[in-house]
């Protein structure tokens, strides 16, 4: 074997042959390449031991190209590649390339673009991989299903510094992006994913989220006192409740998705999907009082519940001493609510906006949304009276302040003219 401080094409191609054996060159700039001369041939090859903690010991041993044909740099880029991927556990095989969804980062990108996710599904998929998933970009999702402990070290890491629910989130995802890379590249498995190790935390549903019964009556009491300090948040998270929705997605409606003569509240992009709400008597009057407000705190803002930024509210969430119950709290009270008054929950799933399918009972995908409109709206009127009369509220009719209400278009042009 010999070392030489410095490789050029010149120097190689005046190398004579040996009579006998071979002479070995180690390459001084990159470690683990060399230039092997026989009796009739110059070749560039790397030979590198994969690091142990993928596996039993093994030895890769790779041309990276002739001499003849192949200049020093050429010789050096290949072997810095193959280097590379023995390093990270991988086979090199330039006569075998990968395809192309062999690593996470690119599997991501098809995953992501499938025509069945919502926009808000895509939205908490994104965020969940920039948080726990993408230090794995660029990592072979073969070599993270070879080495499952990967996954699961990382699961109870995420557990320990963000949360159960969150790690399980993360590792969810992991498993549903191998699964969709499987099914248009064959040869990772759809069963052995990178996630057969992790031990899933049970999920259990969420206690004490449902507004009580008997507590409905301090929680209106301070709602109201809140209402004097922020009359906006303090109707949207009446409106939680009366209406069942999604707290983001509730927060995020304009004044043009309200529809006073169907009397309903239209989600346009969802969790699941489109999504109509009927309007009862009271989240009519609601409505009306929290637009008075709005046309003298934010003049122009097409939010029903706008922001100081120019935007909508953000925060769903407030103090305990301040609102005992807010945010899902909301969603949860109204669905718990429904099931009480004997709604049935094939009626509550459609009033509240929650994709059929999921629910894995047979015949509910033959079930058209538009045919349950007058039992959704008697069901949500029913809700809504049984909120006020654990309130003990008395509700006054609202025809009086809906007869000065202006349709949102006529709204905008009164408000956006000049003083």
């Amino acid at each position: 074997m010999a070392r030489v401080s410095v490789w050029s094409d010149e120097w190689v191609r005046q190398l004579p042959h040996p009579a006998n054996g071979e002479t070995v060159f180690h390459d001084p700039q990159v470690s683990g390449h060399r230039l092997v001369i026989s009796k009739t041939k110059k070749v560039f090859e790397i030979q590198r031991d994969r690091p142990l903690r993928f596996g039993p010991r093994k030895t890769f041993k790779l041309q990276c190209g002739s001499a003849l044909t192949t200049t020093v740099e050429e010789a050096r880029t290949k072997a810095i590649t193959a280097l590379g991927q023995i390093a990270n556990g991988l086979e090199p095989n330039p006569k075998n390339k990968k395809p192309s969804l062999t690593t996470l980062g690119s599997a991501w990108e098809e995953f992501k673009n499938r025509s069945d996710l919502r926009p808000r599904t895509l939205t908490l998929y994104t965020d969940a991989f920039e948080k726990s998933l993408k230090q794995w970009t660029n990592e072979a999702l073969a070599r993270l299903a070879a080495n499952p402990v990967i996954a699961r070290d990382e699961h109870r890491s995420i557990s320990e510094a963000r949360g159960k629910r969150v790690a399980n989130h993360a590792m969810a995802l992991l498993r549903a992006i191998h699964r969709y890379a499987a099914k248009l590249d064959t040869s990772l498995s759809f069963e052995r994913h990178p996630c057969t190790a992790v031990e899933f935390h049970d999920e259990k549903p969420r206690e004490g989220a449902a507004i009580p019964a008997q507590e409905m009556p301090r929680w209106f009491e301070q709602l109201e006192a809140f209402r004097a300090k922020s009359p906006i948040r303090a109707s949207y998270h009446l409106l939680c409740l009366r209406l069942g929705a999604r707290p983001g997605e509730l927060a995020a409606r304009q004044w043009t998705d309200v529809d006073f003569d169907r009397k309903i509240l239209t989600f346009p992009e969802t969790k699941t999907h489109l999504v109509e709400m009927p309007l009862t008597e009271q989240c009519i009057y609601e409505l009306i009082r929290l637009r008075e407000i709005t046309r003298v705190l934010y003049p122009c803002s097409p939010y029903i519940f706008p922001a100081r930024d120019g935007k909508h509210l953000s925060r769903y969430t407030e103090s305990k001493k301040t609102l005992a119950y807010s945010g899902n709290c909301g969603r949860h009270s109204h669905h718990t609510l429904g099931v009480i008054l004997g709604v049935d929950e094939l009626v509550l799933d459609v009033l509240e906006g929650r994709s059929l399918l999921k629910a894995g009972l047979a015949g509910r995908g033959y079930i058209e949304r538009s045919e349950l409109g007058p039992k959704i709206r008697v069901a949500q009127q029913l809700i809504n009276d049984h909120v006020d009369e654990l309130a003990k509220l008395a509700i006054q009719p609202p025809s009086e302040a809906r007869a000065r209400f202006l349709a949102p278009s006529e709204f905008l042009e009164e408000q956006c003219r000049p003083l």
